[in-house]
């Protein structure tokens, strides 16, 4: 009766860890899914502003052609696309910054609501372990799922931060672009 009270007690035990271990597993993936989801945003949002800023600097080369004759209204034109392009840009650190605070936001939400679940399971596990007459052996199985989740943490942050890094100095680049596209073609329409 005994071996059958043991054998149930680590079987349940068992099926406890997977369930944690599983469930740690999953959060790395969502939060991995969150942070792809994020970078995609960015990447996609920074094509069609780059997208833009073609299409407006064709414009504006058009104008300028058109207008080469009245230096004031290519100045004028180049003032305006530049402001546009600043627009586009602003839009654009805009977009990087709401999403990447949805996304520490989700973060912080399901790191919450995984401790409070590891939690639950770690108090579930502990009952379980007492009941064993080699309770230390299992207080490493025991504290192998909080180890691989503080991993899964520390990764996420690290691809949540590296893909602010990234957007961030996307965006800094299209605005020094734009503004180098409006000095030079400000130094043109002045030496003209």
């Amino acid at each position: 009766m005994a071996d059958k009270n043991m054998n149930d007690a680590v079987k349940n035990l068992n099926k406890s860890l997977y369930e944690t271990n599983l469930t740690i597993a999953q959060s790395a993936i969502d939060a991995n899914e969150r942070n792809m989801r994020y970078a995609q945003s960015i990447f996609d949002s920074g094509i069609e502003v780059l997208k833009k800023h073609a299409r407006a600097t064709q414009e504006l080369m058009h104008s300028l052609s058109e207008n080469s004759q009245n230096p004031q209204e290519a100045l004028q034109t180049v003032l305006e696309s530049t402001t546009e392009a600043q627009g586009r840009n602003v839009e654009y650190a805009q977009h990087v910054a709401e999403n990447g605070t949805e996304v520490f936001r989700s973060h912080r939400e399901a790191t919450y609501a995984l401790m409070q679940n590891v939690i639950e399971k770690t108090r579930e596990q502990q009952e379980l372990l007492l009941t064993l007459p080699f309770v230390d052996s299992y207080m490493e199985m025991f504290r192998a799922p909080l180890a691989n989740y503080k991993k899964t943490v520390e990764t996420a942050q690290n691809l949540t931060k590296h893909a602010m890094e990234v957007a961030q100095q996307s965006a800094q680049e299209g605005m020094e672009a734009a503004l180098n596209t409006t000095r030079h073609t400000t130094n043109r329409t002045k030496n003209s």
